[in-house]
């Protein structure tokens, strides 16, 4: 872990942390004008004095001058005229950097807002010249203010059942039958054996690929599948037809798609499929010998039970920590309540968004014209879901100072081997995108600041099994 040390837990200056170099001491005090757009966003304008302006440019001319290259001249002895028409650019983009930057300070120091980030800056009022006054107009989202609710002691009910036998066998029976040996057999196929077919279907005489572009709906060659499997994804039609089936044999079926088929240009259709039986596998469970039983690290099927049944308790207590972290969360958000500023929820809405299309998306394959359709239904449940979540960062953060919870080297370290091991991506080469990106870095310091405050709430829980 020492290996990936060296990478700063500090994020790097931004919009938010703009003045932080600045002595506010030193700032003589401006117009500042705060105008509401919503609780939470305000629109602020700071007026700068020419003198203020004029300081600026000054100080900005003399740090070019004295580290400016300029041909003909030791560093630090060419004439203003002479830097400023030679780096005429850059100056310019330095001192409108610098003035912007003091008016952010201005906002934080005159306007005593609790800036969270300025959402715009705008354009009409970014540009400056020296020798001129200056109106700066910015957006900015604020934090929120809030009492911390009691947030020890939370009492949460979860479900607490023990490991029964049954799981115990099913799940022992799962590990022979994924190293069962298939074995060809000449007789027809029962349901469970696996069959090699080859299939086509038509709709009034069209292809099915006509009417949706996954193949394996269409057409498929030389395809497994498990006679009679009700659950295997595919066609229902083909999977129950393989049932008493042999190598050589051929048939046509129907299938009828539900008006509800998740796939649109399938919904309600009724398909014909021909189907061809190449080879039917009969599965043969493995001899349960010491040498079967090896790799699992045990020498007895009574041995390999017990660690099954350890492992399944095992996830059982997982499942319950996760309960009691959901049941933490629902109940601190209901204790709290203000408003979320724009910019967190928003931001918020994207995660919860990705994360309820991805676990739409592995439940079913969704052709284009379903993803649009259901983008609609899931906004609205991410928005739902990011508001609870923008909400607890708030809480969560200001609990994390009250408690000193801290995010350490090690806690990042720890982030990045588990992404390194989810990814296959090295974890030299995850450090080194963190690296051109600070604003990662930021993002995942918070990450694991939840997290961690979220472990210390449902450790401080009061937990009833039920």
């Amino acid at each position: 872990m020492r290996a990936f040390s060296s990478l700063s837990l500090k994020v790097p200056a931004n919009l938010h942390s703009m003045g932080a170099n600045l002595n506010f001491n030193s700032l003589k005090p401006v117009n500042t004008t705060v105008n509401d757009i919503t609780e939470t966003r305000k629109e602020v304008l700071v007026a700068l004095s020419t003198e203020e302006i004029n300081e600026e440019d000054k100080a900005v001319v003399q740090e070019f001058c004295q580290h400016a290259k300029v041909p003909g001249f030791r560093p630090g002895k060419a004439p203003q005229d002479v830097v400023r028409k030679r780096f005429a650019k850059q100056i310019s983009e330095e001192f409108n950097r610098k003035v912007l930057t003091k008016a952010y300070t201005y906002v934080i120091k005159e306007s005593g807002l609790s800036v969270l980030s300025i959402i715009e800056i705008d354009e009409a009022t970014r540009n400056f010249e020296p020798g001129t006054s200056a109106e700066v107009r910015l957006t900015v989202d604020l934090e929120p203010t809030f009492d911390l609710p009691d947030y020890k002691g939370i009492e949460v009910s979860v479900s607490s059942e023990p490991v029964k036998e049954e799981e115990v066998e099913e799940t022992l029976k799962k590990v022979y039958m994924q190293r069962a040996n298939f074995e060809v057999v000449e007789r027809a196929a029962n349901k469970g054996d696996y069959v090699k077919v080859s299939y086509s279907g038509t709709i009034e005489g069209k292809p099915v690929s006509d009417f949706a572009k996954e193949p394996i709906y269409g057409e498929q060659k030389s395809t497994w599948e498990e006679a009679g499997a009700e659950e295997a994804p595919g066609v229902q039609a083909i999977i129950q037809g393989l049932v008493g089936m042999k190598a050589g044999d051929s048939k046509t079926v129907t299938q009828i798609f539900p008006e509800n088929f998740h796939i649109d240009g399938l919904a309600g259709k009724t398909a014909e499929y021909t189907m061809s039986v190449e080879e039917v596998r009969e599965r043969v469970m493995p001899e349960i010998t010491e040498e079967f039983l090896a790799p699992f690290k045990v020498k007895t099927e009574e041995e390999f039970k017990d660690q099954i049944r350890k492992e399944l308790e095992m996830r059982k207590k997982h499942a319950e920590s996760m309960e009691v972290q959901e049941k933490v969360m629902n109940i601190m958000a209901d204790r709290v309540d203000f408003p979320v500023p724009e910019s967190a929820l928003d931001a918020e809405v994207q995660t919860a968004l990705s994360h309820l299309f991805r676990r739409e998306t592995q439940r079913q394959a969704l052709t284009q014209e379903k993803k649009e359709l259901d983008h609609a239904s899931m906004m609205e449940e991410a928005r739902v879901e990011a508001k609870k979540r923008a909400k607890l960062r708030f809480v969560f953060a200001k609990i994390g100072e009250q408690e000193k919870i801290e995010v350490t080297d090690n806690d990042i370290n720890q982030v990045i081997m588990q992404e390194s091991y989810r990814t296959r991506v090295s974890p030299q080469e995850l450090v080194k995108e963190l690296r051109k990106d600070h604003a990662k870095v930021d993002n995942l310091k918070r990450e694991i600041l939840f997290n961690k405050t979220l472990d210390f709430l449902a450790k401080e829980a009061k937990v009833n099994n039920a």
